[in-house]
């Protein structure tokens, strides 16, 4: 039985045999998922996928996801999600966000998580740093203070006076 996740993947990949994501290249990839026939999907799409496919690698994270021709395994579905989604690829970007979101196949995070969302979107974005991410502007600022001489308003005189 699929996963919440796994359908929500599924809807996206057959959806994109009609021109978006994986058209062309993986239609029969697809046109496989869609029959059954999971070793013949996965023969077409792993290739693929280790050239640096990111549709190919987006279709093959749901396969470990939903177990399709391989054992299920969330760590390495989230791998392959991970290489498609930092070649901007927005249906593998945003799936990211939901694994960080949800602690699958890696730990929560919600910082990564907003990150991601946010690259989805095509916004311009923080690199992440570390387990979280740090605004650029406030970075920026942080230098500036690291780099200004330490000014402090010493009075004169002695309180009270």
């Amino acid at each position: 039985m699929l996963s919440r996740l796994g359908k929500w993947l599924l809807a996206v990949l057959l959806a994109a045999g009609a021109g978006g994501v994986a058209a062309g290249e993986l239609d029969d990839a697809i046109d496989a998922l869609k029959r059954g026939d999971y070793e013949a999907a996965l023969a077409d799409v792993r290739p693929r996928a280790e050239a640096g496919s990111a549709d190919a690698q987006y279709l093959l994270s749901y396969m470990y996801l939903e177990g399709k021709g391989v054992s299920a395994n969330e760590r390495t579905a989230f791998v392959w999600c991970h290489k498609a989604a930092k070649q901007d690829h927005r249906q593998a970007q945003r799936t990211l966000a939901r694994f960080y979101a949800l602690g699958i196949g890696v730990k929560r995070d919600a910082k990564l998580s907003s990150y991601w969302q946010t690259r989805a979107r095509g916004e311009d974005v923080a690199r992440p740093v570390g387990s979280g991410v740090i605004d650029d502007t406030r970075k920026r600022l942080l230098d500036d203070i690291v780099r200004q001489p330490l000014q402090r308003n010493i009075p004169s005189g002695i309180p009270g006076q």
